[in-house]
C-alpha cells in the first residue's frame, strides 16, 4: 500500500561528479607556464568552516589545464551548498602532497586566486567564472570551468582508448609539432562543450601515439552513444599560446565503427583553396567493459 508524506532522505539527494578545468591562467613564473592545482572546499555550516572535499592532480607547464581527477559530492536538492575553489601554481610537489590546510598549501605554492559558487548552480548549468585574487583585485588570473554529472549506473561502463596522429600539420617554424589532444563532452543544457580529458604532450613529432587512458561512458558522452564529442589536437608552445592543429566532432558510435578521422582547422579550411585536412586522428584501441559497483 502506497504511503503519503515526505520523501525519505535518499530521495532528496543525489551523488554528483564535478569536472574541473581552467582557461588562460596567469603565468606567475617568468620563464614558464603554470603548474596548476585546484583544491575544492565545501562550507560546513554546523562547524562554521570550510572543509576540503577534493583536489586535482598537478599538471606541469599548462595555462589551460583539464584535470583528470574529479570531485564526487552528495548533492542535497533542498540545501544551499556553498563551494570554494582555490587555484595554485605549484612550486614544490612534494610539500603539496603532505599539505593538509590552506596555510601549508600556500607555503608550497603561489596563490593564483579563488572562485566561490553554489553546487546547485553547477548541477543546473555548470559555470565558467573569473578567478579573483583579493590581494590583487585588478589582475587577470584566468577562468575556472566546472561542470557536474549525476553518478548513475552508467558510471560502471568503462571505455579504454588509445589515439594516434598521422601526418599532423607542422606548426613550429624551426621544428616539428609538440602535439596533445583534448576531448570535450557536449552539454545540451547550455549548448556548449566541456573539456573532460587532456592527453600528455609528445615532443617533436607529426605522428604521435599517445598513452592509453580510460573513463566512464558518463564522463565521455553522458552514457549516450549518439551524443556529440569534440576532439581538438593542439601544438604545445612553451612561450606563447598553443596552436590548434585541427578538430573533429564525432560520437561514440563513430568511434566504434571507424578507425580514422580527418582533423580540420577552420581558418585553414576557409583560406586555403585546395585544403584537405590537417592530419588524421587514428583510433588505435577502443575497449568497453563493465565494473561491479
Amino acid at each position: 500500500m502506497a504511503t503519503s508524506g515526505p520523501l525519505p532522505p535518499a530521495a532528496l539527494s543525489s551523488k554528483v561528479e564535478l569536472t574541473i578545468s581552467c582557461k588562460s591562467l596567469i603565468r606567475l613564473d617568468a620563464l614558464s607556464k603554470s603548474d596548476p592545482l585546484v583544491v575544492t572546499y565545501l562550507w560546513i555550516s554546523q562547524r562554521n568552516q570550510w572543509q576540503e572535499v577534493g583536489r586535482t592532480e598537478v599538471i606541469r607547464d599548462q595555462d589551460n589545464p583539464v584535470f583528470r581527477t574529479t570531485v564526487v559530492l552528495d548533492y542535497y536538492f533542498e540545501e544551499l551548498q556553498k563551494l570554494k575553489f582555490l587555484v595554485f601554481d605549484v612550486d614544490d610537489p612534494n610539500r603539496v602532497a603532505v599539505a593538509r590546510d590552506e596555510r601549508s598549501l600556500l607555503a608550497a605554492c603561489d596563490y593564483i586566486g579563488k572562485v566561490e559558487g553554489v553546487l546547485g548552480e553547477i548541477v543546473g548549468t555548470g559555470f565558467r567564472r573569473e578567478i579573483t585574487n583579493e590581494k590583487q583585485p585588478h589582475r587577470k588570473n584566468g577562468q575556472l570551468i566546472v561542470s557536474a554529472l549525476e553518478v548513475s549506473t552508467t558510471q560502471n561502463q568503462r571505455i579504454k582508448l588509445t589515439f594516434a596522429g598521422n601526418h599532423l600539420d607542422k606548426k613550429d617554424f624551426f621544428g616539428k609539432s609538440d602535439p596533445y589532444f583534448v576531448i570535450h563532452r557536449y552539454d545540451s543544457r547550455n549548448n556548449t562543450y566541456v573539456a573532460v580529458h587532456k592527453s600528455e604532450i609528445i615532443k617533436k613529432t607529426l605522428d604521435p601515439r599517445w598513452q592509453p587512458f580510460e573513463m566512464s561512458s558518463t564522463q565521455l558522452c553522458n552514457g549516450d552513444a549518439a551524443q556529440p564529442i569534440r576532439i581538438d589536437v593542439w601544438d604545445w608552445d612553451a612561450n606563447s599560446k598553443d596552436d590548434l592543429i585541427g578538430s573533429v566532432t564525432l560520437t561514440l558510435t563513430d568511434l566504434r565503427s571507424k578507425k580514422q578521422f580527418e582533423l580540420i582547422e577552420p581558418d585553414l579550411a576557409r583560406k586555403k583553396k585546395n585544403y584537405k585536412n590537417s592530419g588524421i586522428l587514428q583510433v588505435v584501441q577502443l575497449e568497453e567493459y563493465s565494473v561491479s559497483s
